[in-house]
């Protein structure tokens, strides 16, 4: 609908009451408060824990160059090699002398545990948690974290057997097996050396050289037993049948070699292994094939040149 000219189209005033409005407008302005609060709060927040996590990370970069410095390897690696012949010179007492040990040895095996749980514990948190499980170098840490273990472990069997014999009880016999599985798990501790190879090129070269060569090994084992296996049933069976001929004569000397070293598979197959290794004399073996025929001994000359020469 069109309005004539000079005519206007007046709107109905709007009555906003005073309360509502001043309400409203101090509603927003608090709001707008509180958001500017949370702001900075969540800032304040976000800086401080970026200002530690800078603090972290930077004692963690100077704990990673303390670790992987030269001179923290080349000082564990004398450390690893001071253990490992004090742990020889720690067996031969223990051998040599019947009595307990001396308090001097137990000073020095706990200062070596004690170094290598700093050892442990600075590279634990140089790499962090993640990085000490789960990096290239795991199967290390893991070996190191294992032997550290055990070294505790071994301290506190000892205190405990200590003070049990203080206090009178005495040391039964689970006792003595403990120490005795105390003593064979210091031994575990000669795994460490292996981490000298990290640091010593030619040594890591000739073992990465061994490795690369046990497949080829392991193969040319196989093929050894198979024909140790072969020769020592023609050889077992052979002299058997010999000695249960009634038309047969052996001597006393050649039954008892034919005893110890034909006896059965096993101890053929052992005494096959012995003669081209060093272990037993030709002629021992000889004894008792010569007695079941020359043909046996032509047989034998044929199977340790082949295994020497060939194999």
């Amino acid at each position: 609908m069109q309005l004539p000219e000079g005519m206007e189209l007046h709107k109905k005033p709007t009555f906003t009451p005073k309360l509502f409005s001043s309400l409203t407008q101090a509603d927003m302005k608090l709001k707008a408060g509180a958001a500017d609060v949370d702001a900075e709060t969540a800032k304040a927040k976000k800086d401080a824990l970026s200002e530690r996590t800078k603090s972290i990370h930077s004692e963690r970069g100077r704990l990673w160059r303390i670790v992987h410095s030269p001179f923290f390897d080349l000082f564990f690696a004398m450390a690893i090699l001071v253990n490992t012949v004090f742990i020889g010179v720690e067996v031969q007492i223990s051998v040599d002398s019947s009595q307990q040990e001396s308090l001097v040895i137990q000073v020095v095996r706990n200062v070596f545990t004690g170094l290598f749980t700093l050892e442990l514990f600075l590279r634990m948190c140089a790499a962090g948690l993640c990085g000490f499980f789960c990096s290239e170098e795991w199967r290390w840490n893991m070996l190191d974290l294992f032997i550290v273990l055990s070294s505790w472990w071994e301290t506190a069997v000892e205190l405990l057997y200590a003070s049990s014999d203080e206090g009178g009880g005495g040391v039964g016999l689970t006792g003595l097996r403990t120490l005795r599985i105390v003593r064979i798990t210091r031994l575990v501790k000669l795994a460490r050396v292996a981490r000298i190879l990290r640091f010593v090129m030619a040594l890591r070269t000739l073992t990465q050289s061994i490795i690369y060569t046990l497949k080829s090994l392991i193969w040319a084992l196989v093929l050894m037993t198979l024909i140790v296996y072969v020769f020592g049933i023609l050889f077992v069976q052979a002299v058997d049948d010999h000695r249960k001929d009634p038309m047969s004569a052996m001597s006393q000397e050649e039954k008892d070699a034919a005893d110890n070293y034909f006896g059965n598979l096993w101890l053929s197959m052992l005494s096959l292994f012995m003669s081209i290794t060093g272990g037993v004399s030709w002629e021992q073996l000889l004894v008792p094939l010569h007695a079941v025929s020359p043909f046996w001994v032509f047989v034998f000359l044929f199977y340790v040149s082949f295994t020497i020469f060939a194999v």
